[in-house]
This record gives C-alpha cells, sequence and structure tokens, in this order.
C-alpha cells in the first residue's frame, strides 16, 4: 500500500468591480512529505503561494460565467529534509474560469492557469475541474481532479489527483 503524506488548505477571494472588471487573491499552503527529486532521493517541502490578479468577466449570466485574467504568483518553499533550504519565485501568469450552473444546485467549474517559460525552458501550467453539489447555504460537497505540470519553482512536485471535497462558504 502506498501512502503519502500531503495537506493542502487554498482559499480564494474575488472582488468584482463596474464595467465587468475583477481582482482576485488565491493564498495556497502546501506540506509535501511525499515528494522525491528526478534522482530518486526524497525532498519533503512547504509550499506558500500567493496569487494576485486582476481580469475581465466575458461572460456574467446567471448560470454560465466566463473570466479571463492575469496574475502575479509568489513561490515561498521551504524544502525541509533532507537538508533545510529555501527560496521565493515570482512569475506570471494567465488564467481563465469557467462556471457552469445546473439544476439541483449543481455546479461545474473550471480553472486553468498557464505559467509563461519565463525562469525555466517549460511551460507550467495548472488546471481543476470540479463538479459541486451545494447541500445548504454553507455546505457543498466535490468531486474535483486536479493536475499541475512545470510549476516555476522545480523543487515543487508535479501531480494529477482525483478528490474527494466538502466545502464551506461564509
Amino acid at each position: 500500500m502506498t501512502t503519502k503524506d500531503v495537506a493542502w488548505l487554498s482559499g480564494s477571494w474575488r472582488r468584482d468591480f463596474p464595467r465587468k472588471f475583477f481582482g482576485v487573491y488565491r493564498p495556497t499552503l502546501e506540506w509535501n512529505r511525499a515528494s522525491k527529486r528526478p534522482n530518486g532521493a526524497f525532498a519533503d517541502y512547504f509550499l506558500v503561494q500567493q496569487e494576485i490578479g486582476a481580469g475581465l468577466n466575458v461572460l456574467a449570466a446567471k448560470d454560465r460565467k466566463l473570466r479571463l485574467g492575469v496574475s502575479e504568483n509568489f513561490f515561498d518553499v521551504w524544502v525541509t529534509a533532507p537538508q533545510s533550504d529555501r527560496t521565493l519565485e515570482t512569475s506570471a501568469s494567465t488564467f481563465a474560469e469557467v462556471e457552469w450552473s445546473l439544476p439541483w444546485r449543481i455546479q461545474i467549474i473550471e480553472r486553468g492557469v498557464w505559467y509563461p517559460p519565463f525562469k525555466n525552458e517549460l511551460n507550467g501550467w495548472e488546471n481543476r475541474i470540479e463538479l459541486n453539489k451545494k447541500l445548504t447555504e454553507t455546505l457543498s460537497v466535490a468531486v474535483r481532479h486536479e493536475t499541475r505540470q512545470n510549476n516555476p519553482d522545480e523543487r515543487v512536485r508535479d501531480y494529477s489527483l482525483l478528490r474527494m471535497l466538502v466545502g464551506l462558504d461564509f
């Protein structure tokens, strides 16, 4: 049996402005004790990622939304084992968000982020697609597929995961 010691905590704040503009802030914490470097050595790390961006509400119907934007990302990575190390990286990105509301308080939500190859030779990207069912005004359950490839900080692990989530809106 394979186990993974990985913990995530993420948040999202969006502020809509007049004329279809919006601002976004997305903090993410990731603690990974199951990461391996390309040479096979373990490399436990703690990642604090902050995304600050702005964009345009291209489509803002009641049941369908499309948002496009640009953002600056701050990656603060502490490698905790085998030796302590800390790096700070920044990277610009573009993103797209799609929300589609279905009957019975069900939503399909997708968010894709592209990191241009400024610091390394590779394009980086993240994508998440989620099927969400709102049970009450504050409680929801969801199934989400997430993938991350070629993160701007090369020590952060790539992944593709399917998750079951419980969410609180407030």
